[in-house]
Order: structure tokens, then sequence, then C-alpha cells
């Protein structure tokens, strides 16, 4: 898996380029998009989608004529299927790409071109979030990181961890402990930004939200969801991270809402149609993700102001309490199948030097210290503020974020302890039809999504040997897969399925626009003996999967109908009408955990 993004402007001067696995690109293959949508243009139409064997370009152009911006994307990830829906879902990619380089430059900024300008600025600040948004599928993780669904998907933005009140309470007392301007004790409109729910602040793990005050939440699904992912980036670099930075650590001059940027590029001034500001010109879609009719805000010049916070070692300490090494479930009937024994850090288990993977088959295991920082990284959090600039340069400063959450490490710990309880919500994947390795809930109004179980993972085993990250990793990122490779489900198309040799996906939609994906796992059946997913070893004609239709075979419908029946059956423990999925989400985990005391 690789991709290839590039921005020129209305010369064909390339302003932005980002590549991941693929050779060096010359910036002189701009003049070759250029050329392309130029010559389209005068016809009245932009080539869309260019598709060859193993990969596929896809190609978008903004704003008015003398001020145009042409986004051309090469990714292998889309190499198959219908190609209406892989325009659906390049084009989602394509505005992501366009609205975070309006909430970076703004509208002006992009109508009056400065080359080297932009350059220095979405070389900054883009290249995190085109990472965010293409590098899930292209990337080898090592520590078996779950990849994330905002953004990756068409029509899904911010993606939710389930509701916690310990982490509400804990963002709450840290704004509360912000300071206050110096004209604040005489300007009572002042004090009231403490308020949370005044201050637009979240706190968010691997890009996901946690906790979020009311004014975050009011703003615009995809702004919020770029917003995560630049701030997902702060802090220092690490080894499967390496595009963190403290210097994005406070960010000045973003625009917000990006579509009201949008107007300002595409007409010059403020108040235009979402329609107008962020179609691109010369294609039809046929399920926009903007509105034809509202009218966008004006886009004001806010700044963000983010740091990490990494917990304690005895904060997320993964033993037992009898002192043994707490593994998870599927690491223990790992364990028990191959009659391997555990040995200590620092020592080199007979398990890993039999297996062919390098990153588990290392020489000199990890020291107990030295596992520790990969949990300890793995747990941290980040804690984000957005306030809007004003003529003063007084604001909150990351100095001021850090000494206010330092005040707050009592609830911190309690937010740290309530992640590493990573198997909440599992019992509800256990249903009459069959038990399910995943589920992904989208909310089609709100661009919500929220996944079970929990994307955290707490093992004692190290992230690249931990099978049970393993099967969590495989399950999600074969969701992402078969959400964007089947067709979007909407009234006319309420549920689908495929079936594949070693796991079986399903989908459906309920009258309120809530969609369901699960995700089953074929080794619950007792005559299947190919391991637990993401463990199986297939051949090429194993591979082959079908997608339901009314021509599959008895077999291939019955186990369609298995997953959709199990898919049914999650989404009826839904509240009706659930327009807030983490907090209907949190809810029933809250419920399962107390039957289960």
């Amino acid at each position: 898996m690789g991709y290839f993004v590039q921005i020129a402007n209305d010369a064909g001067s390339p302003v932005f380029q980002a590549a991941q696995n693929y050779p060096d690109v010359s910036f002189a293959s701009s003049t070759l998009f250029h050329a392309l949508v130029t010559a389209s243009l005068e016809h009245g139409f932009v080539p869309s989608v260019l598709r060859s064997q193993d990969a596929v370009i896809a190609l978008a152009v903004y704003g008015p004529v003398g001020s145009r911006i042409s986004i051309a994307m090469v990714t292998s990830e889309f190499a198959t299927g219908q190609t209406r829906d892989l325009q659906e879902e390049l084009h989602w990619r394509l505005s992501i790409v366009y609205r975070g380089a309006l909430l970076i430059a703004g509208g002006e900024l992009l109508r009056r071109q400065p080359i080297e300008t932009l350059r220095r600025l979405l070389a900054q600040r883009l290249s995190p979030i085109v990472d965010g948004v293409m590098a899930e599928e292209s990337m080898h993780r090592n520590c078996g990181r779950v990849p994330r669904i905002g953004l990756a998907c068409s029509g899904i933005a911010v993606e939710w961890l389930a509701r916690s009140v310990v982490a509400d309470v804990a963002l709450e007392k840290i704004v509360a402990g912000l300071p206050a301007k110096v004209s604040a004790a005489a300007d009572p409109v002042c004090q009231a930004r403490l308020n949370s729910s005044r201050v637009a602040a979240v706190v968010s793990w691997n890009g996901r939200v946690l906790a979020a005050s009311r004014a975050w939440q009011q703003l615009d699904a995809v702004d919020r969801a770029l917003l995560l992912t630049l701030s997902d980036q702060v802090g220092p670099g690490t080894f499967e991270s390496p595009m963190r930075s403290l210097s994005l650590e406070e960010l000045e001059e973003l625009w917000l809402p990006s579509a009201g940027a949008g107007s300002v590029h595409s007409t010059g001034s403020a108040g235009a149609s979402e329609a107008t500001s962020l179609r691109p010109c010369g294609v039809v879609l046929d399920q926009p993700s903007f509105s034809e009719f509202s009218s966008c805000r004006p886009a004001k010049k806010y700044r963000m102001v983010s740091v990490r916070l990494y917990p304690q070692p005895d904060q997320i300490e993964a033993d037992s309490v009898d002192g043994m090494p707490a593994f998870c479930l599927s690491c223990c009937e790992f364990l028990q199948r191959g009659s391997f024994k555990v040995e200590p850090a620092g020592s080199i288990p007979v398990a890993s030097k039999a297996q062919k993977d390098p990153p588990t088959a290392l020489d000199v295991q990890p020291l107990p210290s030295e596992a520790a920082n990969f949990h300890i990284e793995e747990m941290s959090l980040v804690l984000s503020l957005l306030e809007e600039e004003g003529p003063s340069k007084e604001g909150i400063t990351a100095t001021h974020l850090q000494t206010s959450a330092d005040n707050c490490s009592d609830m911190l710990h309690a937010v740290w302890q309530h992640l590493r309880n990573c198997k909440r919500g599992e019992s509800l994947l256990q249903c009459t039809a069959g038990h399910l390795a995943a589920v992904a809930l989208v909310n089609e109004l709100t661009e919500d999504v929220v996944t079970v179980p929990s994307p955290p993972h707490t093992c004692s085993a190290l992230p690249w040997q931990c099978r049970g990250r393993q099967r969590k990793a495989a399950a999600t990122r074969r969701l992402i897969y078969w959400i964007h490779a089947l067709p979007r489900l909407g009234p006319h198309r309420t549920q689908q399925y495929a079936c594949c040799e070693s796991f079986a996906v399903g989908g459906l939609r309920r009258e309120d626009g809530v969609h369901c994906w699960g995700i089953m796992d074929m080794d619950l059946d007792p005559e299947w003996h190919l391991g637990p997913l993401g463990t199986e070893k297939l051949d090429d004609t194993q591979r082959k999967g079908s997608v339901g239709d009314g021509n599959t075979c008895q077999s291939e419908a019955s186990t369609g109908q298995r997953v959709l029946s199990a898919v049914a059956e999650f989404s009826q423990q839904l509240p009706d009408k659930s327009s807030d999925l983490w907090t209907a989400l949190g809810g029933l985990e809250a419920e399962a955990a107390a039957v289960a005391a």
C-alpha cells in the first residue's frame, strides 16, 4: 500500500507534495496533471478517476479561474471496486485535503497563491493531516495499533470512544483551572470563557475523542476531525509516529469554519452556500458531503493549543493483583495452544524465535523499564483548547494547559484506569447468531463513529507480540476496507454483506440514519482450523471473497444471513434515534459491566 498527494496552483506550480511507499516523484509531474485538468475544463469536465491494474489516480480542482487549486492523489488502496463507488471515496479524501488547506491557509491566501508562503505553511501543517488520512493502510504499524475509521471512509469524520464520566469531570476541572486574562476580573464575559460550556476543549486518545466540551461539539464535524488529526501529531517524535512535532503545540491563524474560508476562495466573499464553496469543478457527485442550500458562516482566525499528557508507570501497571503478568485472553489461548511458557523481559522467548516475523523475533527482548515506556507512550492523551484570536496577544499557552493538567493528576489517574479497562462492552458482541469480532456504529447525520471493542488494549505482552492487538487491528482494518469497498448504505440500500474464507462482514442501516457494521470471525465454527482473525495463513485461492447478492450460493447466503442477524441483534441494543452514539455506547458498556459484576 502507498500513496502520493500533490497540490498545484493555477499555473501548475506545485505548492505541496506528500508520498508514502512510493519512489521519489518529480515535481514536474504537476505539469502533466495541470495540463490534463486544464484541457478538460475547457470542455466542462475533469477526469476525476483514472484506473490502472494496481493503482488509481484521482483529480480535483477547486476555486475560480486565476485562483484554482488542483489536487492529485495516487493510491493503491482503492485498486478494486466499481468506479462510481471509488469516485465517492476518493473525492471524500480529496475534499478533506482541500478543507485542510483552507483551515491552514485561509481562502484569501489561496486566492493570492504566493508560492513560497504556501509551500512553507502547507509542508508544516498539512503533512500531518495527509499522513493521518492516508497512512493507516500504507505504513506497517509494528505496535499493532488499531487503525482509525475517522476520515478514512466517506461520510465518517470524528471517531469517539465510549463516553466516560471520569473523563468529562477531568476535562471540566482542567478547563476550570486555567488562568483568566488580566482583565477578566472586571469583565464577566472574559471570565465566562473559562466555563466548560463556553470553551472549545477536547481530550483525545490516538485521534479519538475521549471527552469534549459543548462548544467543541458544536463545530463542524470535518473541522473537528481535522483539528484532532493535527493535535494527534503533537509531542516528541517516536519510531511509530515520526511526524510528531513540538512546534504544533501552539498553532495560530487557523481559519474556522473551513467552509467559510472556501467561500472566500471560490467567490471572494463570505456567505456563499456550501455547494458553491466546496464543490469541485467539472465533477458531479451522487452523494456530496456538502449542503446545497445552507450558507457558510464567515471564517474567523483561531488558535489551538495542545499538549501531550503521559501517565506515570504506576498508573498503567499491567500486572494482575497477585503480581503475575496479566495477559489478554488471546495471548493466553495462544500460549496454551502452543505449550509455550512466558519468559521474563530481557530474554529471548522460544515462541518468538520460532516466528518468522522480524519484530517478534528480536535477538534480545526489551528490559522491563523499556517495555513500560511502550505502554506509557501508547496510553498518552492529548489535551487541546481552541480560542478565537483577538486584538490582544494574551491567551492560553501550552504551559498553562500542562500546569492545569498536573493539578488534576488524581482525575487523570482515574481516566487512565478507565482506558485500561479495555474489556468493557465485549459481552455486547456475543449475539445469538454468533459472536462478532468487532462492530462500527456510524451516524450519517453527524458523521460520527464509535467502535466495539474499545480500541485501547491492555496486556503484559509487548505490543508487537500481543495476539489480542493483532486481532483487534485486523478486524478494524477489514471493516474499513469493506465499508469503502461496498456501495454506501442509504435509504434504498439498507443492508449488505461480504463473505470471505476466514471472516464475514455485514452492514445495515436503521431508519434513524445509524449504520451498524460488524465482522464475524469464522474460527468460531468448530470445523474451522485456520486460527483466529489476523493469524491465518491463506493462499491466493483462499483469499477470494464474494459480495452478497441474489446470485450467491446457499452456503455463502447462509453465512451472510448469519452475520446480518448478529449485526441486527447488536443494533437493537441501541436506543431508538440515538444520535449521540458515544453516550449510548457508554451507557450500554456500563450496564454490561454492572451485569458482569
